[in-house]
């Protein structure tokens, strides 16, 4: 049995720790869960126009997101949206941009980009799944910036 200084010591340790597994526990139950995205990725794929070699092919990318726990009628309705998507592309696939002049970030900003800094365009097609077929697309122009 400890007695004086050391006692008080590990009565302190002891005190300290449960408080600091108590705080712990109810910063873990106070702390939301991860929220569930409500789509998913129901099919991708990539696909460039020609597979010659020394070729500079076009690259079509296809997506189709869904909203979890469906078949994928393509009928599902989400609140939520993709924000992001990132595509990795191997080396040589894409131009070599120091090869092509930049445009500034002000000259981009204001539209004003000349046509020497295009290095490739952009089509990005939503269909709408509504009886009408309204398929919405929207191309532009990617630049060197």
């Amino acid at each position: 049995m400890t007695t004086g200084p050391n006692r008080l010591r590990a009565v302190f340790k002891r005190r300290l720790a449960v408080a600091g597994t108590t705080a712990a526990a109810l910063v873990l139950l106070a702390t939301p869960g991860a929220a569930q995205a409500a789509i998913t990725i129901h099919s991708f794929s990539e696909t460039p126009s020609t597979t010659q070699a020394g070729a500079n092919p076009n690259v079509t990318t296809a997506m189709v997101f869904c909203a979890n726990n469906t078949a994928c009628t393509g009928s599902e309705l989400t609140d939520d949206d993709v924000d992001d998507v990132i595509t990795h592309l191997p080396p040589g696939l894409l131009a070599n941009t120091q090869a092509a002049p930049r445009c500034t970030t002000q000259t981009f900003l204001a539209d004003a980009c000349s046509g020497a800094t295009v290095v490739g365009s952009v089509t990005a097609t939503a269909d709408s799944h509504d009886p009408s077929g309204t398929v919405f697309s929207l191309s532009g122009q990617v630049y060197n910036v």
